[in-house]
């Protein structure tokens, strides 16, 4: 798949109607806002027309879907040609990412039917991240300097409750549920930082 060479700025990173993991998308934002990205995340569990409705409003330049609950094949597919009905959306670039299936390795055999379902680019878990910033034009190191601090996820009308319910719990029990996973993926950006770091030395040294 070619290469998309546009600047993309503007990003609105969300998960798909069934998934309520929140982790992948702070770490999504951190990643997006570290090079220069202003970022709306919608959060997880967000309804399909919610998600129209948002990038109808916002206009941003890629929408990033992240899931891992393992059905992205099946809620990324459904909502892409939704997108893709749109007139005014039919152009939107549009990627998805993360865990598609619940197959493992074999995973990779929904990338080519997601593609073809419109999504510009697809990307499974397994060197999906690089794969991702290289389609995107973020494989340049940012200059080092403190993680920016992301901001809390969009709260949209419709979002909350169906969140709640995929992942059974009240509004509390899912509020410091999403703190832990806000923590949980600011702490896997900095290793992930810290194994950029440390690939840019070894090639320094063997260059």
């Amino acid at each position: 798949m070619t290469n998309i060479v546009r600047p993309a700025r503007k990003f609105i990173v969300s998960s798909v109607s069934s998934d309520a993991h929140m982790w992948n998308l702070v770490f999504l934002q951190l990643l997006l806002e570290e090079h220069g990205g202003e970022v709306r995340n919608l959060g997880a569990c967000v309804p399909d027309q919610v998600i129209i409705d948002e990038c109808r409003k916002a206009r941003p330049d890629v929408l990033v879907l992240s899931t891992v609950n393992g059905h992205g094949h099946i809620d990324g597919l459904r909502l892409i040609k939704k997108i893709r009905s749109e007139p005014d959306l039919k152009d939107l670039r549009v990627v998805i990412g993360g865990k598609l299936g619940v197959r493992g390795a074999e995973n990779v055999q929904f990338i080519e039917g997601l593609a073809e379902g419109g999504f510009d680019g697809v990307f499974e878990s397994e060197g999906g991240l690089r794969n991702f910033q290289e389609f995107l034009g973020l494989s340049g190191r940012p200059a080092p300097r403190a993680l920016p601090r992301p901001r809390p996820p969009v709260r949209v009308p419709g979002t909350e409750a169906p969140a709640a319910r995929e992942a059974g719990e009240d509004r509390e029990a899912m509020g410091v549920r999403v703190a832990r996973e806000a923590r949980e993926a600011r702490e896997a950006y900095e290793a992930h930082k810290a194994r950029e770091a440390h690939e840019d030395r070894m090639a320094e040294a063997l260059a």
